[in-house]
């Protein structure tokens, strides 16, 4: 029987099938289970949904109008920019490691902005490049991967194991096109011999929790068990509150401090670092970043500290104005040893 959908536009609304992050530090291990999907430096998340399967039969790439990827942040670390690829090989959640993961293939690829108001709120994509390739069979489905674009973006989202939230990720297909009427339907034919039994399906999704039932009797206390095996790593927690500062230690004896800065100038929408260093035999013993209160608004500090075995000072900043560059200073006290 054709297969066919109304005169206008359609909308399917896909719930993800399979979802899993790898992470740098655990090259061989399977984070296939955990309830949130990671992105940052070291880990990159996969989703994928069954598009094909409810496609209508006959579906051209021309008549996917659009196709958007929904994402539930349920915590964020630090904002930035995130870009989502097709996959250049099919992956399984059940295997998927940072070994094994494949290679992100450019086609379609989209880029988005995780902005600091985006926790606890869904962020949406635009996929529809990649969803055309799938319909018109230019390439297979392997999903999409989600990888970090800015070195310091930190964002979790809800996996389909996710009990406390419970988003998981979504995939809304819009389709266009006319249809014919339904033909009659044929005579039923003769009933054929039973096939082989398929393989298990996939994991259904978690049902609604049911009503707490009554506290029971509490039991007698059981023999201790055995200790059981250490879980995996979880991701890197936010950094706590800054300590109060130690006791002050005594001055330098001989030694000469000079405080130096520079004004430097970053481009619109840029991260800019910049490095300055101190005279040769010289220590950089404190320095920072500045900025100017009109750029305030719109310049982030993201890095300041020392490089080069302390003796210089390295400042890194975003400046999320995509119109016009932003000023930034820095300031550098070098200590020259006695002579």
């Amino acid at each position: 029987m054709l297969c066919t959908f109304p005169i206008g536009l359609r909308a399917i609304d896909l719930p993800v099938v399979a979802d899993a992050t790898v992470r740098a530090g655990a090259t061989q291990q399977n984070f296939g289970a955990l309830p949130q999907l990671g992105v940052d430096a070291n880990s990159t998340s996969y989703v994928k949904f069954d598009v094909l399967g409810a496609l209508p039969d006959g579906v051209t790439a021309n008549q996917v109008t659009k196709a958007t990827l929904r994402l539930y942040v349920n915590r964020l670390g630090q904002w930035g920019d995130i870009d989502v690829f097709r996959p250049c090989s099919d992956w399984s959640e059940n295997t998927l490691t940072y070994q094994t993961k494949p290679a992100n293939c450019p086609e379609g690829n989209q880029r988005v902005t995780i902005g600091p108001d985006s926790a606890n709120n869904f962020v949406q994509i635009d996929v529809t490049k990649i969803v055309r390739f799938w319909a018109d069979k230019t390439f297979v489905n392997t999903g999409f991967a989600i990888a970090p674009h800015d070195t310091l973006v930190s964002v979790f989202f809800d996996s389909k194991e996710s009990v406390s939230t419970s988003q998981p990720a979504h995939l809304d297909i819009a389709l266009t096109g006319s249809v014919g009427p339904q033909g009659a339907q044929g005579p039923q034919g003769p009933q054929g011999i039973p096939g082989l039994q398929g393989p298990q399906g996939l994991r259904g999704f978690e049902g609604f929790r049911g009503f707490q039932g009554p506290q029971g009797q509490q039991g007698s206390r059981g023999q201790q068990g055995n200790p059981g095996q250490t879980g995996p790593r979880g991701f890197k927690g936010d950094t706590g509150p800054i300590g109060p500062p130690g006791p002050r230690g005594p001055s330098g004896a001989g030694y000469t401090f000079t405080w130096q800065n520079g004004n430097e100038s970053c481009g619109p929408g840029l991260l800019c670092e910049t490095s300055k260093f101190c005279p040769t035999g010289e220590t950089v013993m404190s320095g920072g970043c500045g900025i100017d209160d009109d750029a305030s608004q719109t310049v982030a500090v993201r890095f300041s500290g020392p490089v080069n075995n302390n003796t210089g000072w390295r400042c890194q900043v975003k400046n999320g104005d995509q119109a016009s560059s932003r000023p930034y200073q820095l300031f550098w006290n070098c200590a020259r040893p006695p002579q």
